[in-house]
C-alpha cells in the first residue's frame, strides 16, 4: 500500500505539443570542418542541419521512488521539414592550440561568436590548411565558442551554434500553456487521488 501511494503519475500533454517545435542540430554531411583566420581569431566553417522527427510522444509518466520512472507514449508521427543553415563559430584559444599549434591572442569582448553566411564577410577571411573532422566534435545548440574538451578523446571539440525556433512555436508555446492549465493539472490531481482512494481501500480476501 505504501508504495501505491508514495507513485504519482502526471499527463504530459502540453509538453508533448511543444516537442513537435523541438529542433537539434546535426552535421549536414561528414566532410571536414573548415578553419579560417579572421584577423588575430579562428572561425570554423560549419554546415548544419536541425531536425525535428518523432515516432512517438509522451503523453504521461508515472513515477514509482525511489527511482523508477514508467513513461506512456503514443504512437505520432512528426517529421518536420529540416532546416540547413551554415555559421562561422569562433574557437577558444585552446582549441586552437590543440588543432593548429597557435596561439592565439585573447578574442576581444565585442568579437561574436557564431556568425550566420549571410552575415559573414570573407574579404579578409583566410582558409588554413588544418581541417576538423565532426567525427571529432560534439554539436550542441547554445550560446558559447568551440571548446577543447581534454576529458573526451573521441570527440574532444565541443562546437555551438544558435537554438532553431520555428514560426510556430510562438502559437503552440500559449496553446501549451491552455493545456498544462485546462488538461495536465486536472487529469493528474484526479489520477492522483483515485490511487490513493484505491490504496486505503482495504483489500478483500
Amino acid at each position: 500500500m505504501a508504495g501505491v501511494m508514495a507513485s504519482c503519475c502526471h499527463t504530459e500533454f502540453s509538453q508533448s505539443l511543444l516537442k513537435t517545435c523541438e529542433y537539434w542540430p546535426e552535421w549536414k554531411e561528414e566532410l571536414p570542418l573548415t578553419v579560417y583566420r579572421k584577423g588575430e581569431q579562428y572561425y570554423l566553417c560549419c554546415d548544419v542541419v536541425y531536425k525535428c522527427e518523432h515516432d512517438k510522444v509522451r503523453c504521461a509518466s508515472i513515477i514509482d521512488p525511489p527511482d523508477n520512472v514508467l513513461h506512456t507514449e503514443i504512437p505520432v508521427n512528426v517529421k518536420r521539414k529540416r532546416v540547413e543553415k551554415r555559421y562561422y563559430c569562433l574557437m577558444g584559444a585552446e582549441a586552437v592550440q590543440k588543432l593548429l599549434g597557435v596561439k592565439p591572442l585573447p578574442a576581444p569582448g565585442d568579437c561574436p561568436i557564431c556568425i550566420p553566411a549571410d552575415e559573414w564577410d570573407a574579404a579578409d577571411a583566410v582558409p588554413v590548411t588544418v581541417k576538423l573532422s565532426p567525427k571529432k566534435a560534439w554539436l550542441w545548440d547554445g550560446d558559447d565558442v568551440c571548446q577543447y574538451n581534454k576529458w573526451n578523446r573521441s570527440k574532444p571539440y565541443e562546437v555551438y551554434v544558435p537554438e532553431y525556433t520555428p514560426w510556430d512555436y510562438w502559437i503552440k508555446a500559449p496553446l501549451s500553456a491552455v493545456l498544462l492549465v485546462a488538461v495536465d493539472v486536472p487529469c493528474t490531481i484526479v489520477w492522483n487521488v483515485g490511487v490513493a482512494i484505491y490504496a486505503t481501500i482495504p483489500a478483500e480476501f
